[in-house]
């Protein structure tokens, strides 16, 4: 006889249970209103950018003056998880990541103030560094509004850009910054003439000292008497082009030299050297950044609202557009999972109808589904979470979940109906019975989930808030299975007269038959046998089993090129080792289990061949980070050769913009050249009007813009995940040795990469690959005889002060124009710098203040340098980069041509969505391993045995993942964070499969009835709740298989997996689990009253 339970409590008082379900629908709903929405959950994942510029000094000046002592000095400040950093002519960067969620704020505080304690080793002509905070997983602004005029020059877009439109956006609630890009600056540009400045015997830096001493600003005071106080300026600065041409430079036997009399004055830009065009028109763009803590969707929403404002208020000419909006992928990518979602319920409903054929039975897991989804979004509020991509895919993960409990619930109240009993008793005793399994489940699953949640680095990061909303919705469904479903079961349920009638009497009967059917069969597998067998069967069963494994080995040949002979050695040896193996385990077996059953020793050993083929489907399996995602948008890389100008690139990028325009996917386009890179990206047409995916289309444009002279091009697609990097592939070459020795050594990488690492036929390995440290920039340098220098009476620091005014492009200061300061810098102008012969016309300041020309003392010599001198984590480095349709197989064999070619005192490490890939590709695994842990010891306390977890894992788990391990091998998707979230909840899902049937024999134990009887009577009652949850799983995630469009790369792997295995091993389930209850758990009967003694099913506790 049961003893009374709560769920009494809900049946007899049904407003209880109604009031108490409609709460956890009413708070469901306010969060929901309450929730931001983001493509991702927040994470802090920081980069903090120090910037120096030290003009005219070489790379490796750079370097050594610059670079090494601000790396040694940041690299002691806490929370660094990698410093990386580039030293180019002229420029020192500096990236220091930061270990993921550490505290920005402080590692800023510490990194700046150990800049300031460093300051004054850094050469005095340099610029003071400046810091900088980006995220490390953002790289791109979520919005980029467009700029563009055929009256206004970009300088004057720019200027009214940062006057009226950069406060205006900044002022938006939610928005970060609003940063301009590609603009000009404007600045008084002092355009030097040499052969004037010769002829009035005036040097560079009398010019660059004219204008410091000249343009000052005075802060006077004022004055003040007994009654007035008057405020005093002086005119100590220069406000305009007029007064800067009217400053007078020197004074030369009376005649007063001014500014414009060795120099064009004009206002013009910092510098000449970007280009940004949207749709092939030359444009300014601005990027928006959103606050880490605000909803993404909502915050560009609010940017759209004030875009006809500012458009309104533009001058005439000058046009706004917005050239990308990230928002829209999250948009449409949310939409597709609601749909998704949608389509899901109809699914599920439909199962379950299918399964019950009662509208009424129906109706009560249909109320379930939605009731405890809407719970799980309060939950979500109340712990911090958004509603994004990832919470939203656990949403639907969690329809086809659970629904679980509350199938289970219902099939048990109408078995009861269907032996008699009325719909109130049915319910009392179906959810008194089925408490204990319930909350098993609910826990059980849910514990899959804790392992995830507590994980560290990227994936807890992003797939904590995915873990818990599973886990909540999951709980939310057991109560409402505990409390809501018992009570609608009992009244809306008819009693057995009706249940038999129509369609849901021919279900009733069908299931019936097939029952019937089942546990015939089962209980000839578990039927003990009189005599031994004969041995040969052994070695046959084994045979038979190992197909499978031919099957994998000849894919294997097919996929990698091999032949069958070279295949048939370790075939061979791989056949006589399982059959062997497979002997010494029926012998075993028959021992163990004393030669009593006929089939249940070869359910064993061949549900034991087929857990071996997770070793070949895991070995060949494809790796990856996360599978590419169709963002509506593919960039490319713009390399130009190291001689080329701002003109020239600006050619050859119009070359590429007509590629992508030939694309039929075409939307439009945005480009931003430089001097040295550039960087351009095609938005493609919304997903439902083109047939190519994002990938597909990067394929496609690879070859024809590689074709285009003077440029390098790499496409690639946006990362699927916010790892940080620029490419797939980053893997870094670390030494002591000199950026020479190492080229060497990058050169053969990068050959062998885009040569026999493709080779062999196939898709290939690399669509590209290159590195980052190039010696082919042109470098002349200015070797001066110091003798010379010395008998002429010259000074070395005057000689470069002089070079440095003309040539360095420096600013001398500011001033200020309609309440806005700019720059002022003194250059030799463009004509008069072509070529570097054209220096030795240049003159310097002498002794006496004579003008010695640079050809006197100096000569020019042509080198070779590279463009840039990396270094990771304060070592010289080198960078393979590039990408492929694999990154784990690129990386494979780029490490194992390294441990060929590098000799010792050389290391390997990796960037971006590489090193997330190896320190965190196989977290998962760890994860899932601890995630079984738990299970088990969940399940050990429910059922107070430790054989128990073992006989409902072993029999349920490991072909489960068999099977949701076929797809991946086959290629239908990777091994990636999605797949291996998959594969954990796969083993709590299959798991619920055994406890209903291991708790439903184990009742039928403790009333007497013989361990053999209970597992057969056990595995039969509970065939029908298993088949419909199963079904429910299977049917409810078939859609995340076939759907398209943005975000269906993350669904489908997670579907495969999910469908796949779930189908596989509910199937084997109900063989295996009871062949390994026969094998492990104890015999609880013989303690108990004989089973003949059990006349009627137990009573009802008053």
């Amino acid at each position: 006889m049961l003893s009374k339970s709560f769920t009494d409590l809900f049946i007899r008082k049904p407003v209880i249970a109604l009031v108490v379900n409609a709460v956890i629908l009413v708070v469901g709903l306010v969060a929901y209103f309450k929730l931001n929405t983001r493509q991702y959950p927040r994470s802090d994942s920081a980069v903090v950018n120090v910037s120096t510029i030290y003009f005219g000094a070489s790379a490796d000046t750079v370097r050594g003056y610059i670079t090494t002592q601000l790396e040694r000095a940041v690299a002691s400040a806490d929370g660094i998880d990698y410093i990386e950093s580039s030293s180019a002519a002229g420029a020192s960067n500096i990236n220091v990541y930061l270990r993921l969620n550490y505290d920005t704020n402080a590692a800023l505080t510490q990194i700046s103030s150990k800049i300031d304690a460093v300051r004054n080793q850094l050469p005095p002509e340099a610029e003071t560094p400046t810091i900088s905070v980006q995220s490390s997983d953002n790289q791109f602004a979520s919005m980029y509004l467009g700029f563009s005029s055929d009256t206004l020059d970009q300088n004057q877009i720019t200027d009214y850009l940062a006057r009226l439109v950069q406060p205006r956006l900044s002022a938006v609630k939610g928005v970060q910054r609003a940063d301009i890009l590609g603009g000009r600056v404007f600045a008084m540009r002092v355009w030097l003439k040499p052969d004037l400045l010769a002829a009035h015997g005036i040097s560079p830096a009398d010019v660059r000292q004219a204008l410091a001493a000249n343009n000052a600003l005075a802060a006077v005071g004022s004055t003040k008497g007994s009654m007035l106080s008057i405020s005093l300026v002086a005119n100590t600065d220069l406000k305009n082009v007029d007064q800067f041409r009217k400053l007078v430079v020197a004074e030369k036997n009376g005649t007063i030299i001014r500014l414009a009399d060795v120099a064009d004055v004009v206002l013009g830009a910092e510098d000449y050297n970007t280009e940004v065009r949207f749709g092939g028109k030359t444009a300014t763009f601005m990027g928006i950044w959103v606050l880490p803590n605000e909803s993404t969707v909502e915050v560009i929403k609010r940017v759209r609202e004030v875009m006809p404002e500012i458009e309104r208020g533009l001058p005439a000419g000058l046009n706004g557009t917005i050239a990308y909006d990230a928002t829209q992928y999250i948009d449409d990518a949310l939409h597709e999972i609601v749909h998704t979602l949608l389509e899901t319920l109809a699914i599920v409903t439909v199962v379950i109808f299918l399964f019950m054929g009662s509208l009424r039975s129906v109706l009560i897991p249909i109320v379930a589904m939605p009731l405890s989804l809407v719970g799980a979004l309060f939950l979500m509020l109340a712990f911090g979470f958004t509603i994004n991509l990832l919470t939203l895919l656990a949403v639907v993960l969690a329809v086809g979940i659970v629904v679980d409990d509350a199938i289970v619930v219902v099939e048990n109240i109408e078995r009861h109906i269907r032996e008699g009993r009325s719909p109130v008793d049915a319910a009392i005793l179906g959810a008194r019975e089925l408490v204990g399994p319930v909350i098993s489940m609910t826990i059980t699953l849910a514990t899959v989930y804790a392992p995830i949640a507590f994980q560290g680095g990227l994936t807890g990061a992003l797939f904590r808030e995915f873990a818990m909303t599973l886990a909540g919705a999951v709980a939310v469904s057991g109560f409402v299975a505990l409390t809501l479903s018992p009570m609608m079961s009992a009244y809306l349920l008819k009693d057995h007269a009706h249940e038999e009638q129509g369609l849901s009497g021919k279900i009733n009967h069908l299931f019936d038959r097939l029952r019937n059917r089942y546990e015939h069969v089962l209980g000839r597998m578990l039927l003990p046998r009189e005599e031994r067998r004969a041995s040969w069967s052994v070695f046959y069963w084994s045979f038979v089993v190992w197909i499978p494994f031919w099957l994998v080995a000849l894919a294997f040949v097919a996929f990698e090129g091999g032949s069958l002979k070279a295949m048939a050695g370790p075939l061979a040896g791989g056949i006589a080792f399982v059959i062997i193996v497979a002997a010494l385990a029926v012998v075993v077996l028959d021992y163990l289990m004393g030669r009593r059953f006929a089939w249940v020793q070869y359910v064993i050993i061949g549900a034991g061949l087929l857990a071996l083929l997770l070793v070949p489907f895991g070995m060949f399996a494809q790796k990856e980070l996360a599978p590419i995602e169709d963002q509506g948008v593919v960039f490319s890389a713009l390399l130009p050769a190291p001689t080329a100008t701002i003109d020239q690139n600006i050619i050859f990028a119009k070359q590429v913009q007509k590629i992508f325009e030939s694309v039929p996917e075409y939307d439009t386009s945005f480009q931003v050249t430089g001097p040295n890179f550039g960087f351009s990206g095609i938005l493609l047409k919304p997903w439902s009007e083109r047939k190519r995916n994002s990938v597909q289309i990067m394929q496609s444009l690879q070859g024809p813009s590689s074709q285009v002279a003077g440029l390098n091009v790499f496409t690639q697609t946006p990362p699927p995940l916010p790892s940080g990097g620029q490419y797939d592939v980053e893997l870094v070459l670390r030494s002591t040795a000199e950026h020479s020795e190492m080229m060497e050594y990058a050169q053969k990488l990068v050959l062998y990469a885009n040569t026999e690492a493709n080779a062999g036929g196939g898709a290939p390995t690399f669509y590209f690959a290159d590195s980052d440290l190039k010696f082919d920039l042109p470098q002349v340098e200015i070797q001066i005889d110091k003798d010379k220098v010395a008998s002429m009476g010259l000074n070395l620091s005057d000689v470069a002060r002089d070079l440095g005014s003309m040539l360095g492009g420096g600013y001398v200061n500011r001033f200020v124009n309609d309440g806005q300061s700019y720059r002022v810098i003194p250059q030799v102008e463009r004509g008069q710098r072509l070529n570097p012969d054209q220096l030795l016309n240049y003159h310097v300041r002498g002794p006496n203040g004579l003008l010695i020309p640079l050809s006197t003392i100096a000569t020019l010599k042509r080198t070779v340098q590279p463009r840039s001198l990396n270094r990771f984590q304060q070592l010289n480095s080198v960078k393979i980069i590039g990408a492929g349709p694999s990154v784990d197989n690129a990386l494979k064999k780029l490490e194992a041509k390294a441990a060929e070619i590098l000799p010792a005192g050389y290391s390997i490490d990796y960037g971006g969505q590489s090193r997330q890939l190896r320190y965190e590709g196989n977290a998962l695994w760890r994860t899932g391993l601890l995630a079984l842990l738990l299970i088990f010891l969940v399940l050990a306390a429910q059922f107070n045995s430790f054989r128990d977890p073992f006989v409902i894992l072993l029999g349920s788990a490991p072909l489960a993942i068999v099977g949701a391990m076929l797809p991946v091998f086959l290629g239908k998707t990777s091994l990636n964070i999605y797949s291996q979230i998959g594969l954990i909840t796969l083993v709590g899902l299959i798991s619920k499969n055994g406890i209903l049937v291991v708790e439903f024999a184990n009742s039928l134990q403790e009333q007497g009835v013989a361990k053999l009887e209970a597992i057969r009577r056990a595995a039969a009652t509970r065939l029908r709740p298993v088949l419909m949850t199963s079904a429910a799983t299977v049917f409810g995630h078939l859609m995340l298989i076939f759907v398209t469009g943005p975000g269906a790369a993350a669904r489908n792997s997670i579907g495969w997996v999910l469908v796949v295995g779930m189908a596989v091993g509910s199937i084997f389930t109900l063989f295996v689990v009871p062949a390994f209850y026969m094998l492990i758990a104890a015999d609880h009967s013989a303690r108990k009253v004989p089973e003949s003694a059990l006349v009627a099913e137990p009573v009802l506790a008053k």
